[in-house]
């Protein structure tokens, strides 16, 4: 490894860490010379694979990969202390050996999970450096052992400031991903608006503007992969946070969340649209051109949206993190406060001791400064440690400073509260007083040091309660706004839901000669400016609430295009071709209601969103569905590939190949969303997570044109392994054993009954789901007439 160092985890919180660059690598060597008089004979040879895996248990998971002309006889793993933080090193390697399954074997791999405080006299602390190697001997009964050994290698225990600096690190990663992509996404935007401007400018297409297309497709399929990148940081943010525990479970949450946000960025109707533009661009469809124009203007601008509302939540939930952050640091500093005060008054007691005896008998001057030794060394142990609190207090100071900039680019934060509280600490000067109850420390002034540390132990807690306060006065605040902006969104929804209608049998039973349509336009016109209010407001909310999917947007923006093409329509005085589309629009507002509805149940009950809530059984049921949609691309796939079976591949079949890829590619991401379970974290992760990579490379082969025979066996071998996953998720979720238990009377304490509120929040929904069941125009008439009564209602709170 060189000078770099495998980070193992702060064994005191059972987290798990990683090297410098950010993952943990695997490491082969060649023979190593054991010494003078012992050495590797010829054609020994010892790999050693390092840090492979670090467990939540603390555990270095490493493999030694050996070979030898003899067999093997012993096994041994050195390791000592080499750097201590404020304890002492060790000189030499103490040893324990290692379990050898089979000695004859004479080419072998052995796996080992060390877990370093049960099997060693080992107590790291953050900031120790531990060195260690592996030995092995051979079997040679005729000329005596031989040993090799590996090289050595550094484990280091990161401290909780290092760790958040790490998170930070990756963090900022995601978040320039995240700029540069909407920056990219500007620019394609502009490229697609100097296409479309110049296919309207003349009759038809030529080989520049194809060639323009393949640009913008080619930069469009870039930022897609950049977006599956950014899936994958934010996924190991997530990781990372949980694995180290450096946040709450409800931060926790909000990543996953924000990771579903991100995942929902990509639109395969945008590529779609974008391929049949080519294809219209091709056949010099000019109507058809003009249709997918204005088809990928509107999935390009949805595209841009969610990019930005990505950002928007990132900054927010960083902000968050990083109160939480602060407040953790602050605790954890006052802690260490409250211990050095601990030993601190306890070393005060053993002087005062030493220095009674002494007064009560004579000594020798040896054995004086031999006792005076032994108080400096640990004064001076007390000091180094105070000395590492002042850098930890100085960083600390420095992040508040970081937070408080990053509110100010976040509406309704507390910033100048954080800025108030920022200056307040700094005017506290912290570092300095601890850099000075660590030379008290050394002077031996240990009742004014111990003093100075419960003073500076009060102010820290003081802190992180403060730090703890904003956090949740800036979620509530934040989590009463959103909730208000929600049910305003869902009633003017539910009033154009309720107009569109009305307009709707209003025109249905006008002429095209009626100078009444012309109303009706306007009226339409109305509606429409209405419900690109609520879009914005709803984007708006998107921002800053993580559980609102795509499907809200879609929703929205699918409804103002059916507006759009009924007025177009009464314009034309087509009143039935318009009535069609208000149908539709009614249809896509109804929709969206209910998705608006089930937020805002969500959030009232604080319940987070999406597959972290998912139970076993949904799990197992989309597993299995995942499974049958598996088997029909397969057999999609096969039939393809036999009809093209000694033929030369046309355009539809290599187009009909892309389209399977991207069939392929859905239900791929489909199973990375369910990876994200919490339960098949714990259950089926690494399964889920094998089949994913494999899906990808047939996609890959599908979208190049490279499939073969061994697409197929790959195919079916995702297959088999969904059905084998879907099986071990049904085995796990079944209880393993059956109790019998003696009947008992009990009190059975029955639900409370539903408020005003929450009755009419019931009724709201019942009235969607009846008018979406189809009813005949008399009940719908009377079911809009409820709904009119609802939103005519005063608040019930």
């Amino acid at each position: 490894m060189g000078d770099e160092s495998i980070v193992l985890p702060n064994l005191q919180r059972s987290s798990v860490g990683v090297d410098p660059q950010g993952s943990i690598e695997e490491f082969c060597f060649p023979l190593v010379q054991g010494g003078d008089s012992q050495g590797a004979i010829a054609g020994d040879e010892c790999c050693f694979f390092a840090g492979e895996e670090i467990t939540e248990e603390a555990a270095v998971s490493m493999a030694v990969r050996m070979s030898d002309d003899f067999g093997f006889s012993s096994l041994r793993l050195y390791y000592r202390v080499a750097e201590s933080r404020f304890g002492s090193s060790d000189s030499i390697f103490s040893n324990i050996r290692l379990p050898l399954t089979a000695p004859d074997l004479l080419e072998q791999e052995t796996v080992y999970d060390w877990f370093i405080s049960e099997s060693t006299a080992l107590d790291p602390v953050p900031g120790d450096i531990i060195e260690y190697f592996v030995r092995v001997w051979d079997n040679d009964r005729i000329g005596g052992p031989k040993w090799a050994s590996t090289e050595i290698f550094s484990l280091r225990f990161p401290s909780l400031a290092e760790q958040y600096q790490s998170l930070d690190r990756a963090e900022d990663t995601a978040q320039e991903t995240l700029e540069r992509l909407l920056d990219e996404a500007q620019n394609v935007r502009e490229q697609f608006e100097n296409l479309r401007d110049e296919l309207r400018r003349k009759p038809e297409s030529d080989f520049q503007d194809e060639r323009r297309l393949e640009q913008l497709r080619s930069r469009q399929d870039e930022m897609e992969s950049a977006v599956d990148e950014l899936s994958e940081q934010i996924e190991n943010i997530t990781d990372q946070m949980s694995e180290n525990d450096l946040v709450t479970e409800e931060t926790l949450d909000l990543f996953r969340e924000l990771q579903q946000v991100v995942d929902e960025i990509n639109s395969p109707e945008l590529m779609e649209a974008l391929r049949e533009l080519e294809q219209s661009m091709e056949s010099m469809n000019l109507s058809e051109m003009q249709k997918n124009l204005d088809e990928f203007e509107f999935n390009e601008d949805l595209y841009n949206k969610r990019l930005q509302r990505a950002l928007d939540l990132f900054k927010q939930m960083r902000v968050q993190q990083d109160l939480e952050e602060a407040a953790r640091r602050a605790e954890d500093l006052a802690e260490l406060e409250d211990k050095l005060a601990e030993e601190t008054a306890q070393l005060e007691n053993e002087k005062k001791a030493a220095d009674r005896k002494m007064d009560g008998q004579k000594r020798e001057e040896e054995q004086q400064e031999s006792s005076g030794d032994n108080l400096q060394k640990q004064s001076d142990r007390l000091a180094e440690e105070q000395e590492q609190a002042a850098a930890d207090m100085k960083a600390l100071e420095e992040k508040l400073e970081e937070i408080q900039k990053r509110m100010e680019d976040l509406k309704n934060s507390p910033a100048e509260s954080m800025q108030d509280l920022a200056e307040d600490t700094q005017d506290q000067e912290l570092p300095k007083k601890m850099q000075q109850n660590a030379d008290q420390l050394r002077e031996q002034e240990l009742k004014q040091a111990q003093q100075g540390q419960q003073q500076m132990q009060q102010q820290l807690s003081q802190l992180q309660s403060d730090l703890g306060q904003m956090q949740q006065n800036m979620q509530g605040q934040q989590m009463q706004l959103n909730i208000q902006g929600l049910r305003q969104a869902l009633e003017d929804v539910l009033l154009l839901s309720g107009r569109q209608e009305l307009l709707r049998l209003s025109v249905a039973n006008l002429s095209s000669e009626s100078p009444m349509l012309r109303e009706a336009a306007r009226e339409q016109v109305q509606l429409a400016e209405g419900l690109t209010t609520v879009a914005d407001s709803l984007q708006q909310l998107s921002r800053k609430i993580p559980q609102m999917s795509r499907d809200i947007q879609q929703h929205t923006g699918n409804a103002l295009r059916e507006m759009g093409s009924s007025k177009t329509a009464l314009s034309e005085r087509a009143s039935q071709r318009s009535t069609g589309h208000q149908k539709s629009a009614m249809t896509h507002l109804n929709e969206l209601a209910l998705l608006l509805s089930d937020v805002l149940n969500q959030m009232m009950n604080g319940s987070a969103s999406g597959s972290s809530n998912m139970s076993m059984q949904q799990m197992m049921e989309q597993l299995q569905n995942l499974g049958q949609q598996q088997q029909q691309l397969n057999q999609q796939i096969q039939q393809l590939l036999n009809d093209a079976q000694g033929n030369r591949l046309t355009t539809d079949m290599l187009e009909r190949m892309r389209q399977l890829g991207g069939e392929q590619e859905q239900i791929r991401r489909d199973l990375k969303q369910l990876s994200r379970n919490r339960m098949a974290r714990n259950k089926i992760l690494g399964d889920l997570n094998r089949i994913a990579e494999e899906m990808q490379e047939s996609i890959e082969e599908l979208q190049q044109n490279r499939t073969s025979r061994r697409t197929i066996q790959r195919q079916q071998q995702i297959l088999t392994r969904l059905l084998q996953a879907s099986r071990s998720m049904q085995e796990k979720g079944k209880d393993k054993k059956r109790e019998g238990r003696t009947g008992k009377e009990f009190d059975r304490i029955s639900p409370s009954e539903l408020s005003p509120s929450e009755q009419i929040e019931k009724l709201r929904r019942d009235l969607f789901r009846a008018l979406d069941s189809g009813y005949a125009p008399d009940f719908e008439q009377l079911i809009h007439t409820y709904f009119e009564l609802l939103q005519a209602a005063p608040e019930i709170k």
